[in-house]
């Protein structure tokens, strides 16, 4: 059983939250059902029994570990407090991953369902995603509890939540002042980094780090102002994994900050920012050439492309939406993966 963790050390967490305010009393974590029953009775708190030092944030959430008691019971919990934005509640979550890999999709989704049916008396099931690896989401209207589990290949996540009837912060949609930042920062990276494409961004690469494949990650020594973050350099010039068809390149990309508001509304902005500042000599990219990218532009006698990507908003909740803007400098294709 992938849950067998929680059988030796279930009972300290119990015993550790026995003092604390919870509803009903709950038995020691030693199946995903005890856990989930466990962690439902500490969302009306909020988790403050558990909540330790801040992990992380962003401008609609920040991240917290639990207390380092809990981790021999909840190991890599987290617990995070989402804020509400139009059409989303504030709330207050637990998750944390659970390994199955020696089970099916289906027996997944099979014993999710022995698990938390008979403790989610009274919440409304539904399900989303792909028909093998659905997400489930039990809620409660009343209560304002939920249980949400993502399933993948080889596991699964419950992430069990708190909606606040009153929110404490809320993420506001943007203003003409933040749109107009946003056109701005968007125009400055295009300005600034096409000119030090052809040379690899050589001029505005910082410091370097390898990544997990072991490709060189430079952060940027200058800034576009808060609308762009997670903003690198990348050197994608060797073929790290194998790639039978690789096209070596640099790469230099940014993300725009979350806004609350749909990709119709935002995207456009973006667009014609980037396609305003870019200089003579770039063409519209279509076709199979536009590849995974919602907008590109191509300047074939630099090797140096410009792109729009909705990935940088691929996780973010619903109601929130941001994108990636990258300049690319293709290198030749070494002699095995050029076409003939």
């Amino acid at each position: 059983m992938h849950a067998r963790h929680f059988v030796y050390c279930g009972l300290i967490l119990a015993l550790t939250l026995a003092a604390s305010p919870k509803p009903t009393p709950t038995p020691k974590p030693q199946t995903l059902r005890a856990f989930v029953a466990l962690m439902l009775d500490q969302a009306p708190v909020n988790y403050s029994n558990m909540r330790g030092a801040r992990k992380s944030g962003e401008v609609y959430q920040i991240v917290y570990n639990t207390l380092p008691k809990f981790a021999p019971s909840c190991n890599r919990c987290t617990i995070t407090n989402e804020f509400a934005w139009t059409g989303h509640a504030e709330n207050w979550s637990l998750q944390q991953r659970w390994n199955a890999p020696k089970m099916t999709p289906a027996q997944v989704q099979a014993y999710l369902t022995a698990q938390l049916t008979p403790i989610l008396k009274g919440y409304t099931l539904k399900k989303s995603g792909s028909a093998d690896y659905p997400t489930l989401a039990w809620r409660n209207g009343a209560t304002g509890l939920w249980v949400s589990v993502e399933t993948f290949n080889g596991g699964f996540e419950p992430r069990i939540g708190h909606d606040l009837e009153k929110p404490v912060h809320v993420l506001k949609s943007p203003t003409v002042a933040d749109l107009q930042a946003l056109r701005n920062a968007v125009a400055n990276f295009i300005s600034l980094g096409i000119g030090p494409a052809s040379n690899n961004f050589l001029s505005l690469r910082g410091t370097g780090k390898k990544d997990i494949l072991g490709d060189m990650t430079y952060a940027l020594n200058v800034s576009f102002g808060s609308s762009l973050t997670d903003c690198a350099v990348n050197d994608g010039s060797n073929n790290s994994i194998g790639i039978s068809d690789f096209s070596p390149k640099w790469t230099m990309q940014c993300q725009t900050v979350p806004m609350v508001g749909t990709k119709e509304q935002i995207q456009p902005l973006i667009h014609d920012a980037m396609a305003a500042a870019l200089p003579g000599g770039f063409s519209v990219t279509t076709g199979k050439y536009l590849g995974i990218d919602d907008y590109r532009w191509d300047n074939t006698s630099t090797q140096v492309a410009a792109d729009i990507d909705s990935f940088a908003g691929f996780t973010l909740p619903n109601g929130l939406v941001a994108f990636g803007v990258g300049i690319i400098h293709f290198l030749p294709a070494p002699a095995a993966t050029s076409s003939p």
